[in-house]
């Protein structure tokens, strides 16, 4: 009952503080969109959302409530930001300024111990096993792991906009375990800017663990470009040389080519935080995923030893399932011209991590 109280009280607050609309399932929010207020100074597609898959907080300063609480993602039980999408059931919507979620959180969650903030994070590579990595993790009983992609350090908005409180508060599934991490893969693009990535970092969590994984960078190239195409970002017919032509690999923003320029990306982790950054190899995962796992349990602090139920099972998101019709095969023509866009960075990477990687060669690729 008083748990109950305390919902109808936290209602009221938001009602207060900003209009409140019904919105009914089926309706699509789009730029623009009416009866819910978006101030002058927000991107209107930025307001509402139900959909978790369409988050983008980097130019939002507003968070949805839904029936006075902070509105959870269909997906992860988790203090989420909002996008466009489609609703999919009838809901009433509150829209409040952020500066005000944090004081909504702790009416929630009062007598209830904080979260601690990550003592690990799995930075990247994007398509490289990082949810494989970051879910075996989550499985030990030492570990907590976040399951979904926090995106905090890689958005400057979301950085300095809701601080390190708010990042503490997504570990919300925490039950006092002594180990806990997420993965963002965004983290490691080089759109995002590695160098201001690990300074933000290193000024939150500066005894955080950092885990890298890298994998060819053609096939990861391809299976990024293959993830585009199944979210309709990218024309079906698409193929990976065709669009490393089309411009220069620092102005696409979808980051196929400069994705894969590992050595570039992890300068600055490891400038800043020398052996606290593992870097392991996709090929190591798919060989021996068993000693991969050991080599990342020690890495993070947990003990060894314990084998998770599905550590065999490395999934290729984009090879399974519906997605399997999206997948696209590369000649090797084709792969010879495209790996002259990372050669030069894989030399560097070589020196940088004392590892062979000729077997990304084209030839033996």
């Amino acid at each position: 009952m008083a748990a109950a109280a305390q919902h109808d009280d936290v209602g009221r607050v938001v009602e207060q503080l900003h209009e409140v609309a019904w919105l009914n399932a089926g309706t699509v929010l789009s730029p623009g969109f009416g009866p819910v207020p978006c101030p002058a100074s927000t991107r209107p597609e930025l307001c509402i959302s139900e959909r978790a898959d369409a988050f983008d907080l980097d130019d939002s300063p507003l968070v949805a409530t839904h029936s006075g609480r902070l509105l959870r993602s269909r997906a992860h039980d988790s203090t989420v930001p909002l996008g466009t999408g489609t609703v999919k059931q009838n809901f009433r919507i509150s829209l409040i300024p952020v500066s005000r979620t944090m004081d909504l959180l702790r009416s929630q969650n009062k007598g209830v111990t904080s979260p601690p903030l990550p003592t690990f994070l799995i930075i990247g590579a994007q398509k490289s096993a990082t949810r494989w990595l970051r879910q075996n993790l989550g499985a030990h009983a030492e570990i907590y792991t976040s399951p979904y992609e926090i995106a905090f350090f890689n958005s400057p908005k979301r950085f300095e906009t809701l601080g390190a409180e708010w990042y503490r508060a997504q570990f919300d599934g925490w039950n006092g375990e002594a180990i806990v991490g997420e993965a963002t893969p965004g983290y490691m693009m080089l759109r995002h800017e590695p160098s201001a990535v690990a300074d933000r970092i290193k000024r939150t969590v500066p005894d955080a663990r950092l885990i890298s994984i890298l994998r060819n960078p053609v096939d990861r190239a391809n299976s990024a470009m293959v993830h585009h195409i199944k979210h309709e970002r990218l024309h079906p017919r698409s193929t990976l040389l065709d669009m490393t032509r089309r411009k220069p690999p620092e102005d696409d923003k979808l980051g196929l080519v400069a994705g894969g320029w590992y050595a570039a990306s992890l300068e600055p982790f490891r400038r800043r935080f020398g052996d606290q950054l593992l870097v392991m190899l996709h090929d190591d995962i798919r060989d021996d995923p068993r000693g991969a796992y050991e080599l990342a349990l020690r890495h993070v602090g947990a003990t060894p030893g314990f084998v998770p139920p599905e550590l065999e099972e490395l999934v290729y998101s984009n090879q399974q399932g519906e997605s399997a019709r999206w997948k696209r095969d590369i000649s090797p023509q084709d792969r010879q011209a495209l790996y002259r866009y990372f050669r030069d960075d894989l030399r560097e990477l070589e020196q940088m991590i004392g590892r062979d990687l000729s077997m990304w060669g084209p030839a033996r690729s």
